[in-house]
């Protein structure tokens, strides 16, 4: 949890207008995103069913330049929550690799060096999808992570003189500040041995003597937010259950990617960072 800006806030405040709304995101991006850089950004672009365009609110680059994110802006209304559910299918249907000149543009008014370069890795893979609300509404929430967005929830609040301050109860790893120092203190990789262990959309990772889980149930935090793994015993060997339909576990048991595993500051929480094996 943390609280951003507002000075001594403390009235709930729910705003009328979303354009309101991300007027006080851009206000305090650089306190919000601590992990890269966050831009206004709504090109418009055609999505594979319909062809009359659809605009995202922003664009989220991590420093590093390796991953960049399409972010929609909404209020966590009830009766919004038809529209919000067809506004991220729309953007999560658009074919991005057809858009590395707009991104280009974006870049080089960002000022990031070799922008020409940067959009073309980065046009190589899919964006990730991110929500912001400015509520904690569960429907809505359910509804974007079928669509395949992480949701960040900035709760707002007012003071008595009018000024704004943000609530973040739910921190993802491109709002907090990347430990460049720290190292991995575990690697999830999918041997032929571990490939063959999955059932019922779970895929129990076996795990080693040396393994740093000594709780039944760990936290794990990855690019999307956080989910809970339990550590289950069987045929002598303690196993992680990693749910399947998670992008992470995903990208390391079906893409081929390597899963390090981080600590954190709560004992039992881990930051999972998914890579390319080095060629």
């Amino acid at each position: 949890m943390r609280i951003i800006g507002g000075g001594t806030a403390h009235d709930k405040h729910l705003f009328g207008l979303e354009a309101q709304f991300e007027k006080e995101i851009l206000r305090m991006k650089d306190e919000i995103f601590l992990g890269g850089h966050y831009e206004r950004w709504d090109p418009t672009f055609k999505e594979e069913l319909i062809d009359d365009g659809v605009k995202p609110d922003g664009l989220f680059l991590s420093y590093e330049l390796d991953e960049w994110w399409i972010v929609e802006v909404e209020l966590a209304r009830d009766s919004k929550m038809d529209h919000i559910q067809d506004q991220l299918g729309r953007l999560e249907r658009v074919d991005y690799s057809k858009y590395r000149d707009v991104l280009e543009k974006k870049l080089t008014e960002m000022n990031i060096e070799n922008a020409k370069g940067n959009a073309r890795n980065l046009c190589a893979e899919r964006p990730n999808f991110l929500l912001i609300l400015d509520d904690y509404n569960q429907k809505i929430i359910e509804r974007a992570q079928t669509r395949g967005f992480a949701t960040l929830v900035l709760e707002t609040y007012k003071s008595p003189c009018g000024q704004t301050g943000i609530l973040m109860s739910n921190e993802l790893p491109i709002t907090r500040e990347r430990d460049t120092e720290s190292e991995s203190i575990y690697t999830l990789v999918a041997s032929d041995l571990n490939r063959k262990k999955v059932n019922a959309d779970v895929w129990w990772f076996e795990l080693d003597k040396k393994h740093p889980f000594d709780k039944d149930t760990v936290e794990i935090v990855d690019k999307h937010g956080s989910f809970t793994v339990l550590v289950e015993e069987f045929g002598g060997k303690q196993h992680l259950r990693l749910p399947t339909d998670r992008t992470s576990v995903r990208d390391i048991l079906k893409g081929n990617r390597i899963g390090n595993v981080f600590p954190t500051e709560h004992a039992d929480r881990y930051e999972l960072q998914t890579i390319w094996p080095p060629i």
